[in-house]
């Protein structure tokens, strides 16, 4: 049996193929802005352009190709795609077609990630916002990873139950969105309307808040534990094969001297592994700054406890959406106090936007669908964290 036949249902993939839709559009209206940004993360995952001239890639779940545009202009040889979507597929072969994409060659394949066979390595493998959602992430991980060469370099996504609370508070509007008797355009017309101020507190958008609305919150994506994939998750899929490189944000630092780095000194993977809860505030809300955490004193067991009620609050969550009702409603709330509580004084505005929320949602389960939400709206996690690994063997 395939990977692909232990499961009937492929996430994403069926989603978007019983719309027809690619909500992944990126705003490339300023493409230089648009490249702009994808270099500055490229250059954080320790990627700058120089160093994938003349290489080959090969990127999963690539949707529209907005951003295949700008990783192109690094001078790939190859260039490489997997998609099963066949709304994304012929998206791909029409920018490819108006030379959008460039690279000395070019290939897309129609297909499910889990069927996708090639001899071919890779000097880069790309599978941006696809691994958080799968049922089998850590299986997902390692056949994509396995198309890297030795000393090949692979880049992805990953979650963590801090960095999605503030998404999963929004997802529990959905028993007031998706009826019925509504239609799935009048779900996307309703959504758009009370998230639009949501999204408009950030200084720049990438994608409209139509596809925004379609992708989070009306696309049920999170329905289990194991669709949550940290960078710890990643570490542990991966074992002494591949070596973590970068991340954006960049949090985890190596102070050590060169000459004093032994055989028997921690690795790369294991600086992480020492530092990664540490930073579990900073991915609660993308406000707070490194210095607040230093002058808080947070510590592992803090952090800890903090990723435990988050796992608490999604874990509700999923039977609110599940059940499509908010007879579990009270619990999440009494667990986002439980959060807030032990929030330090220093996060006042994550504490504020926990308080607003509270009131608010209790508005929408009553029927208030035009509530506004005071400072929850400009509320947001770090929902998804960019790393790159190195192939060792």
């Amino acid at each position: 049996m395939t990977p692909s036949e232990k499961s009937v249902a492929k996430p994403f993939l069926d989603f978007y193929t019983t719309h027809n839709i690619i909500p992944t559009h990126q705003d490339i209206s300023d493409i230089e802005s648009h490249v702009f940004r994808r270099n500055y993360l490229y250059r954080t995952l320790g990627l700058p352009p120089s160093l994938l001239k003349n290489k080959r890639a090969l990127e999963f779940g690539p949707g529209t190709g907005d951003n295949a545009i700008a990783t192109s202009m690094y001078g790939l040889d190859t260039y490489d795609f997997v998609d099963g979507n066949p709304s994304s597929v012929r998206e791909l072969r029409r920018k490819l077609d108006l030379g959008l994409i460039k690279a000395n060659t070019t290939k897309v394949a129609e297909t499910n990630v889990y069927d996708y066979r090639d001899q071919v390595k890779y000097d880069l493998v790309i599978a941006e916002g696809i691994i958080p959602g799968q049922d089998r992430p850590k299986e997902f991980l390692n056949h994509i990873a396995s198309f890297c060469t030795l000393g090949g370099i692979a880049v992805f996504t990953t979650t963590s139950y801090t960095s999605l609370l503030a998404e999963i508070c929004r997802n529990v509007f959905r028993p007031a969105i998706v009826s019925e008797k509504k239609s799935f355009e009048q779900q996307v017309q309703i959504a758009s309307n009370i998230f639009r101020d949501h999204l408009s507190t950030f200084s720049v958008s990438t994608r409209s808040i139509e596809d925004w609305v379609t992708d989070n919150i009306l696309h049920n994506w999170l329905v289990s534990h194991s669709q949550v994939f940290s960078l710890v998750d990643a570490l542990d899929t991966f074992g002494d094969r591949f070596q973590f490189y970068s991340s954006s944000p960049r949090f985890l630092v190596d102070y050590r001297w060169y000459k004093s780095v032994r055989r028997a000194s921690p690795d790369f993977n294991g600086i992480v592994r020492e530092q990664y809860h540490n930073f579990s505030a900073l991915l609660l809300d993308y406000r707070v700054k490194q210095e607040t955490i230093q002058r808080s004193q947070i510590d592992r067991e803090w952090a800890l406890r903090l990723e435990e009620l988050c796992k608490q609050a999604f874990d509700i969550h999923l039977i609110i959406c599940h059940d499509q009702n908010f007879n579990s409603l009270m619990n999440f709330i009494d667990t986002l106090h439980s959060i807030s509580h032990i929030l330090p004084a220093e996060m006042g505005e994550t504490k504020s936007a926990i308080t607003d929320y509270t009131h608010g949602i209790r508005k929408i389960a009553r029927g208030e669908i035009d509530h506004q939400f005071g400072a929850f709206r400009s509320w947001w996690g770090r929902g998804q964290q960019y790393a790159s690994f190195v192939r060792e063997v």
